[in-house]
């Protein structure tokens, strides 16, 4: 949020000065002061708003009082139209010092481009200031700021100001000509690594968004294939795309926030509690919304929550809030999905299993723990004991030579079976097979059974035999 906003000028008299301040006396005392005190002393940093001419027309960040001034100095050289041959001005913005102001820095420079070309082409700032000397002689003030005459510079500073603070777009007139448009777009944080065993859920519907004109080939192919349940190798697969673009496409989503990466969902995994499992309790709001989200039949979805829904055999569909509770409550380091549905049956009926883990774990009340394998000891010689130190594989680079295996695989079947229909044999020759990849190379506990099972495209019972037919093996849940 902008705090301040104002145009300073170096007057060949008086030096430093501040023409223009919105709102009034954030930066320097005025008689129609809004604020109680300035955010800043101005004149200790006026030496940097109003730099020499050699350090002119770039951007300026200057931090004073818990306060980030962004400006962009300019100086218009003019031999015949102004005093000391040159107009120094600044335009800036003030913003909270802890605010992130990377969005701020294209603001400043197209403003500081705008006045520049409104002084050259019609002398709009110099005029200005003849006029507020004028007004200054009047109220006889001699000092780093005059009251205001209500020109157009300090109407278009304000508009500017209420806009980009209320609507973070501005479009102002500036004549009958000409409009400044301006827009502040977002920073996000840098989205984290996308894995092949990851499951990306939309928070949008994605088929609003789509469109040939906005979306690259990657993106159309794979949005169809985004439910919430594949994986980022089953979408690529499904997708007949190249798993690094449809990492680099969901990732893209994932920066925008129309995506949020969760894990497998299986019986068999296990979650916990996390600290904040406490609000499920409390807030009657969220206990609402999971009962709205987790019932199967969506013609008692908007029903009072507190009444018994039951249809003809007295079995009950859907939640009350107490039973949230409950469910949530009984959730614990160790007990698999399957083991509590069992526990729970009664009243998981008329409840989308999935949906309801899936609901803590986007709210923060869950998390997934992972289970890790670790080889302690082998038959294959050496020291037989296998430490995070050790190089570990690639997963994606994994995933995208299994990926051509299984599109070098479908061509071959293609051959053997006209091969077949015209009476020749054919073998495919030169092919890496997904279950040929060594998994010595996942055996160091940085490597979860779902990224190990998505690799190799194996369940977990699988990867537990081939993982303790040379070695033996120390699983590791966290």
């Amino acid at each position: 949020m902008i705090k301040a906003i104002f145009l300073s000028r170096f007057h060949p008299e008086k030096g430093p000065i501040v023409a223009h301040q919105i709102p009034e006396g954030a930066i320097v005392p005025s008689p129609n002061a809004t604020i109680a005190r300035p955010l800043f002393d101005f004149p200790s940093i006026s030496s940097y708003l109003i730099p020499p001419q050699e350090f002119c027309n770039r951007l300026v960040t200057i931090c004073a009082n818990h306060c980030r001034i962004i400006g962009c100095p300019v100086c218009i050289v003019d031999l015949n139209k102004y005093n000391r041959n040159e107009y120094i001005f600044n335009i800036a913005i003030v913003l909270d010092e802890s605010e992130d102001f990377t969005s701020f820095e294209g603001v400043v420079r197209k403003l500081a481009r705008l006045f520049m070309e409104l002084e050259v082409g019609r002398g709009l700032l110099s005029e200005e200031e003849k006029a507020m000397e004028r007004k200054e002689k009047e109220y006889n003030v001699k000092s780093m700021y005059a009251p205001h005459v209500g020109g157009k510079v300090y109407a278009i500073c304000e508009m500017i100001l209420e806009d980009l603070n209320n609507y973070c777009e501005c479009m102002t007139p500036i004549d009958s000509a000409n409009t400044l448009n301006m827009k502040l777009f977002p920073t996000y944080p840098s989205p984290s690594r996308i894995k092949p065993h990851h499951v990306p859920l939309a928070t949008t519907r994605l088929s609003t968004l789509a469109s040939a004109q906005t979306w690259d080939l990657t993106t159309t192919r794979l949005l169809p294939y985004i439910n919430g349940l594949r994986s980022v190798s089953d979408i690529a697969r499904l997708a007949d795309a190249d798993i690094r673009l449809v990492r680099r496409a969901i990732m893209h989503l994932r920066y925008y926030g129309f995506l949020l990466l969760l894990d497998i969902f299986t019986t068999g995994a296990v979650y916990a509690p996390t600290p904040e499992i406490g609000v499920i309790f409390t807030d009657e709001e969220m206990q609402e919304e999971c009962i709205r989200y987790t019932n199967t039949n969506p013609r008692l979805a908007d029903d009072d929550f507190e009444e018994e829904r039951e249809d003809g055999g007295g079995r009950k569909h859907g939640l009350k809030k107490d039973e949230v509770c409950r469910l949530y409550a009984g959730i614990r380091h160790g007990l698999t999905v399957r083991a509590w549905c069992l526990e729970n049956a009664e009243l998981l009926h008329g409840v989308d299993v999935r949906r309801f883990i899936t609901f803590g774990v986007i709210k923060g009340l869950l998390y997934r723990v992972h289970k890790y394998a670790v080889a302690v000891a082998s038959d294959m010689g050496g020291s037989g004991v296998v430490t995070p130190q050790q190089p570990s594989v690639d997963v994606v680079a994994a995933t995208v030579a299994a990926t051509r295996v299984s599109t070098a695989h479908d061509a071959e079947r293609e051959k053997i079976r006209s091969g077949e229909e015209s009476g020749q044999s054919s073998t495919p020759t030169g092919l890496t097979k997904k279950s040929e990849i060594p998994i010595a190379d996942f055996l160091n506990g940085l490597h979860s059974f779902d990224e190990i099972c998505t690799v190799l495209e194996a369940d977990d019972k699988t990867v537990m035999e081939r993982a303790t037919e040379n070695c033996e093996v120390q699983l590791i849940y966290r």
